[in-house]
């Protein structure tokens, strides 16, 4: 009787552990299940109200121009390509329009991918992992810069730290792939603007004239043989202009002609590349086309090594080996680097050597993103945003703020009761509207991911889900500020009216 008593205690008892264990997770999986349907549930729902937005004709389908205004409202630029593809890979009927149950597809797969097709997160996938050799799943600041420059694209650290700030979501100071992909999004939007100002600057009505697009090509600082530029224009069908999507099309292509020269140069432009040249020659007294062990104490000299230890030597002679690999690695030949076993240095490894001491440079300059106080403002631009907070506080009691895209707002908007608030907290929409007056126009997908941000900065100690406190609101002005968010710093000229927001 005793044994079964004590088997039925020892059963109850690890039945109460189940019991406080299931209760101090927080949720049980009953209610995992209910969270995670309400989630899809609202998903949907904001896919719905996206498409009715769109859907201009209510004809219960998305023509391609009405695509093109989702991708708009997402912050995304909608390029014919894109455009078409979409088109052709989700539209189930082949009609030439995408139904509901087509849109829902293609948006999970497009803001999983962040526009981005198959084959491009394929190859992002090999860099990304070609750069992190251990599988750690997460690669620093600098190796981004790596990464960007062997895919071809100008980017030195600073650069890069202000993408990796944009995307870095738990501030670990580095990016898993997820983070990589949205990075490369905000470089691809980044770049895209700047190439649509130069397009402006050359086009008329009907585009950029083909005759005319070497030029704009060369101001942006694309080197093209004229024989390249008419293979180009015969690919846009050797039509007297070319339009915005043309233009990107054979700037794109113009760069994957120029990605493996980008990775022999070590990511350094052309120009750069012409005036290590100068100094190659100088350095190389007998114009032998190395740089030998006499000639070398001067180039030690004026890299700022010094040599007086024996891990100094060893320190060069490191550096002299990785240069080798890198330069090999983006693509030099053996006969460009040079006799192999000597402390000599080609022209070539002398490049990449530069970039390792870039790189060595830039090791020690990689700081953390934010410090102690989650913010970079003075007592002065302190206690000015704290003037900008309170006012934008007192507008939330008084008056309702309009949502950014409210297009069925009436006209007395103003006269509807204000919501409540919580002491010290700014509502979102009333922050959406402090940043519209500022110039910065924040889209859908903008608004989402400085939630988000909000949501888990340490800052934000108070706000919840609600809106943003002032420590939160410094710190994310600090983020955007540093990261360039949805073009930030060219709204500097509208600081005056941001200082002083009118209550029209």
């Amino acid at each position: 009787m005793e044994a079964a008593k004590a088997k039925k205690d020892a059963k109850r008892k690890r039945e109460g552990m189940a019991v406080d264990e299931e209760q101090s997770t927080g949720m049980t999986f009953r209610e995992f299940l209910v969270w995670a349907r309400r989630l899809r549930e609202a998903e949907v729902s904001e896919y719905r109200r996206e498409f009715e937005l769109a859907d201009a004709d209510n004809s219960g389908q998305l023509q391609a121009d009405e695509m093109t205004v989702i991708l708009k409202r997402l912050g995304y630029t909608p390029l014919k390509v894109t455009i078409n593809h979409l088109m052709e890979t989700y539209d189930t009927n082949q009609d030439g329009n995408l139904d509901f149950d087509d849109f829902i597809t293609m948006m999970e797969i497009f803001r999983r991918a962040d526009g981005f097709t198959r084959d491009e997160v394929a190859t992002f996938a090999k860099t990304f992992k070609s750069f992190d050799p251990h599988g750690h799943g997460e690669v620093g600041v600098l190796e981004i810069a790596e990464m960007m420059r062997f895919m071809g694209l100008s980017a030195e650290l600073e650069q890069a730290e202000s993408f990796v700030k944009a995307v870095d979501f738990n501030d670990n100071n580095s990016c898993d792939f997820r983070e990589f992909l949205r990075l490369m999004r905000l470089y691809r939007e980044e770049e895209l603007a700047k190439w649509r100002k130069i397009f402006n600057s050359y086009a008329g009505p009907d585009g950029i004239p083909a005759t005319e697009v070497h030029d704009a090509l060369d101001f942006m600082g694309v080197t093209l043989t004229r024989k390249k530029m008419a293979m180009f224009l015969a690919g846009a069908g050797d039509a007297a202009f070319i339009d915005f999507d043309a233009f990107v099309g054979i700037t794109d292509g113009c760069r994957k002609l120029q990605v493996k020269r980008m990775q022999k140069q070590a990511g350094f432009a052309d120009e750069e590349i012409d005036t290590f040249r100068e100094s190659f020659d100088e350095y190389d007294k007998d114009k032998s086309g190395l740089i030998d062990n006499k000639e070398m104490f001067t180039l030690v000299q004026d890299l700022g090594l010094a040599m007086r230890t024996v891990e100094d030597q060893k320190l060069l002679l490191a550096l002299m080996d990785e240069a080798r690999v890198a330069a090999i690695k983006g693509g030099v030949t053996e006969e460009e680097i040079g006799p192999q076993g000597l402390n000599t240095l080609s022209f070539w490894t002398f490049v990449h050597l530069l970039r390792g001491m870039q790189t060595h440079m830039d090791k020690k300059k990689v700081r953390s993103f934010t410090g102690e106080a989650g913010h970079s403002f003075n007592n002065a631009e302190i206690k000015e945003l704290g003037e900008v907070f309170a006012q934008w506080m007192d507008r939330s009691r008084s008056v309702r703020i309009p949502d950014a895209d409210d297009s069925d707002a009436s006209e007395d908007w103003e006269s509807a009761p204000p919501p409540e608030l919580k002491e010290g907290i700014l509502p979102f929409k009333s922050l959406w509207g402090l940043y519209r007056q500022m110039g910065v126009n924040l889209t859908p997908a903008h608004r989402e991911q400085l939630k988000g941000k909000i949501a888990m900065s340490f800052c934000n100690t108070s706000a919840g889900d609600n809106g943003v406190d002032f420590n939160g609101f410094l710190g994310v002005m600090t983020w955007m500020l540093d990261s360039n968010f949805a073009n930030i710093k060219e709204a500097s000229d509208m600081m005056v009216a941001f200082l002083t927001p009118s209550n029209e």
